[in-house]
């Protein structure tokens, strides 16, 4: 099981934010299986995402799409937030008359 999470972890390609510190814990309860992962980035940036199902590595796959949907999203806002804002078309024009 720990084999499985470390490859599911280095198959994270997305290297930004960069990730400092990984915590996972995976518990059984009854049936249910579950599986919560915390990462620390850098800029500050905490990642929490949980899954539970009814089977263990389905929770892990669960855990690490949601994770790797919301570093996508954290790289996007990061990228674009140093990038200078376009002007918009009616200001060019207010400002050329």
């Amino acid at each position: 099981m720990e084999d499985y999470f470390r490859r599911r972890l280095a198959a994270l390609h997305l290297d930004y934010p960069t990730i400092l510190a990984v915590q996972a814990m995976l518990g059984l309860e009854k049936y249910r299986h579950r599986a919560d992962i915390i990462l620390r980035c850098n800029r500050h940036i905490t990642i929490k995402t949980s899954a539970e199902t009814d089977d263990m590595y389905a929770s892990i796959d669960q855990a690490f799409d949601r994770v790797a949907r919301q570093m996508r999203k954290y790289h996007t806002r990061l990228m674009c937030a140093g990038s200078p804002r376009r002007k918009s078309v009616r200001s060019s024009m207010l400002s050329r008359a």
